[in-house]
């Protein structure tokens, strides 16, 4: 330009050594509309803010939150205990209106997930129905460890929270402390952990999405084992059914119904087979192997085949129609019309993933009489995974069976089990106990010697007495006399001899 061009004499355009001069200048002319810009983006982020913090969860409305969860878990409890029935029916849909009303499920694009404080098989729930079933039970459902729930433990009077602190980070808000459960009955307060997690939902409610509950740590329980022991109520409850549906069955079948179908639920719902109407093993397979599919179940009254592993099998006992020569037999034990099961446990081995029960059992017919006591020994396992046919995950299911009738005192006719074939080893066994006989021949016949002759005599009637010096006796041994021995034969040339001697 003219202007630069008087600065420097001589040259009627810029020199190179003025160039950064003129950048200069021309971001100095620039200036304003980037000020202008950066202000511009300062107004819309403080704009953003102001409405960013007017959305923000304050910790006023988290107390409230927490104050309506315990208003809302006492007021169930309370209608829990005025129900007094075995599932709280009066009661489910008010664990269901409360659990909507308190927690985000449902909401599109939002998760939550619960953690009960005593479940362990399904820990984590992230629907509303495993959170119902955590607060009141779920008979017969797909949580069948929570019993008949937290809220019916115990006549709870107030639910006290006590926030150790509230972080507020973005749309998500966090309170972390102990909440303390008073029950009204003993005048005691549980206290457990807790963690909840808050959102607003589109209405501008504040809801719960996340809820994490523990019990305070203790050295000598809380670090030592990641399952429970299966109980002695369960193994009682799993017998039972077993009994129970074997009564089932027949009464089904006295009244005209699907027997059948009720068989097969029934062995499809109690034994640990993998399925009803698969087979996964191929015919190459050797079935005398160990395998988690096989279960073991032997009846103590089955004639034919006694030791039974396969589903077919055990529905024969059952229901008899039972295909191959060996299930021929089968009457159908649970069509006999029984009226009621009865038994005794005497003696349980429990862990974790099994448990083992030793006892007796009975079962009563329709006509008053009961069936001679058998003697059992079961074998459960706790079943994994929901499969197709509706098995609950951690239901005992039976593994082994082995049941007998108890000793009348009778002596037993044992039999002789011998090798069909002849081998040269059956051979030598035999002559090495030919030999051995041979030689003690004389301690079942007494042999008569002729006194002063030396010769055997085959007149077996008389028992004089041997006279051979230090033996006088006619019931010492004539193998200890050593006249007696000199007597004997004095050379054996059967291979059964030699191995004698």
């Amino acid at each position: 330009s003219p202007w630069v061009a008087g600065w420097m004499p001589g040259c009627p355009r810029c020199s190179p050594s003025m160039l950064p001069l003129l950048w200069l200048l021309i971001l100095l002319a620039a200036s304003p509309r980037i000020v202008a810009k950066d202000k511009g983006t300062d107004d819309r982020c403080e704009s953003e803010a102001a409405v960013l913090e007017a959305e923000l969860i304050t910790p006023s409305e988290i107390e409230k939150a927490q104050s309506d969860w315990a208003t809302g878990f006492v007021t169930l409890a309370a209608t829990c205990k005025k129900d007094n029935s075995a599932d709280c029916a009066s009661g489910r849909g008010a664990a269901v209106k409360l659990v909507n009303g308190l927690y985000g499920f449902g909401i599109p694009g939002r998760t939550v997930v619960v953690k009960p404080t005593e479940a362990v098989i399904k820990p984590f729930r992230r629907t509303a129905d495993g959170v119902v079933s955590w607060l009141i039970g779920q008979a017969g459902g797909e949580f069948p460890e929570d019993g008949t729930g937290f809220v019916r433990q115990s006549a709870w009077k107030t639910v006290r929270f006590e926030n150790s602190d509230i972080a507020i980070e973005g749309e998500q808000a966090l309170a972390m402390g102990n909440y303390f459960f008073c029950n009204g009955s003993k005048g005691a307060d549980v206290k457990l952990e807790y963690t909840f997690g808050y959102f607003r939902d589109p209405k501008g409610e504040v809801k719960v999405n996340m809820h994490f509950s523990s019990s305070p740590f203790e050295k000598a329980t809380n670090n030592s084992k990641t399952k429970p022991d299966i109980t002695v109520k369960e193994v009682q409850e799993a017998i039972q059914n077993l009994g129970d549906g074997v009564v089932s069955i027949g009464q089904r079948k006295a009244r005209g119904w699907d027997y059948q179908g009720r068989t097969l639920e029934f062995l499809e719902t109690s034994f640990d087979f993998p399925s009803a109407f698969f087979d996964f093993r191929s015919d190459k397979e050797d079935d005398n192997r160990a395998s988690d599919d096989v279960v073991l179940f032997k009846p103590a009254d089955a004639s034919g085949q006694q030791m039974r592993t396969t589903f077919d099998a055990v529905m024969s006992y059952l229901i008899g129609n039972g295909k191959g020569k060996d299930l021929k037999d089968d009457k159908g034990f649970a069509l006999q019309n029984w009226k009621s099961f009865d038994y005794q446990i005497e003696g349980l081995i429990l862990k974790c993933d099994y448990a083992w029960a030793v006892g007796e059992y009975s079962f009563k017919g329709s006509d008053g009489a009961s069936t001679p006591k058998a003697q059992f020994t079961i074998g459960f396992v706790r079943g994994k995974g929901i499969a197709v046919d509706g098995v609950m995950e951690g239901k005992l299911l039976l593994r082994v069976f082995h049941a007998s009738f108890p000793h009348d005192g009778a002596d037993q006719k044992y039999r002789s089990y011998r090798p069909s074939t002849v081998s040269a080893e059956l051979v030598e066994s035999s002559q090495e106990r030919w030999g051995r006989l041979l030689t003690e021949v004389d301690a079942t016949w007494r042999l008569r010697l002729v006194q002063g002759t030396g010769r055997a005599s085959n007149s077996w009637t008389a028992r004089t007495p041997i006279p051979c010096g230090r033996c006088s006796s006619s019931l010492q041994r004539p193998s200890r006399c050593s006249s007696v021995r000199r007597a004997r034969a004095p050379s054996r040339t059967s291979r059964a001899a030699r191995i004698v001697r």
